[in-house]
C-alpha cells in the first residue's frame, strides 16, 4: 500500500492513500502488534540457550515477543508476562534478550536450564504506547515497514 507525504506551509503530514484494503492493512497490523496472533510454535534448546522455529524470517532485534504455553511450562528462566527481542543464529533458530539493544549486540543471551514442556508459541507483541509513538511521530516509510513484520 503506498503512503505519500504532503508537505505543509508549517510542516508536513502522512497520510495513508485511501483504498479498499486499509481497513484489512489496519485490521492486520493490529494483529501483529497486539500480540493477539495465533503465534507460531516453538522449540527451546538448553543446550544452546536457542529457540528453535523453522524458516522464522526474524532479524536482530525484532520483537518485543512473548511466550506463551500451553499444557506445559516455559523454561523457568522464561516469562509469559515478559517482553523479549531475537538475535538470528541462523534461519531456524534465535536467541532471546531482555532488551532490543541486547539483541542487536547479541548481549545477555538468556540461558535456560530446560527445554521447557508442553506446547509453547511466541507472539509479536508492542505495548499500546508503543503503537502509538510509531505511528505518531515516525515517517511514513517506517509506518509502511509494519507491513514486513514477520507474522509470527
Amino acid at each position: 500500500m503506498p503512503i505519500y507525504k504532503r508537505h505543509l506551509r508549517y510542516g508536513s503530514f502522512d497520510r495513508v492513500r485511501h483504498s479498499t484494503n486499509l481497513l484489512s492493512f489496519l485490521n492486520e497490523q493490529a494483529t501483529k502488534l497486539t500480540g493477539t496472533g495465533t503465534g507460531k510454535t516453538v522449540t527451546f534448546v538448553n543446550a544452546s540457550n536457542t529457540v528453535a522455529l523453522n524458516a522464522h524470517g526474524l532479524e536482530d532485534g525484532h520483537g518485543p515477543l512473548v511466550l506463551v504455553n500451553d499444557g506445559g511450562a516455559l523454561p523457568a528462566e522464561l516469562s509469559a508476562d515478559v517482553l523479549y527481542w531475537a538475535h538470528v543464529i541462523d534461519v531456524d533458530s534465535f536467541t532471546l534478550h531482555l532488551t532490543q539493544e541486547g539483541a542487536l549486540d547479541d548481549s545477555g543471551v538468556i540461558a535456560f536450564t530446560t527445554d521447557g514442556s508442553g506446547t509453547s508459541t511466541v507472539v509479536n507483541a508492542i505495548t499500546e504506547e508503543g503503537v502509538y509513538n510509531l505511528l505518531k511521530s515516525n515517517t511514513a516509510e517506517q509506518v509502511q515497514a509494519l507491513a514486513a513484520l514477520p507474522n509470527v
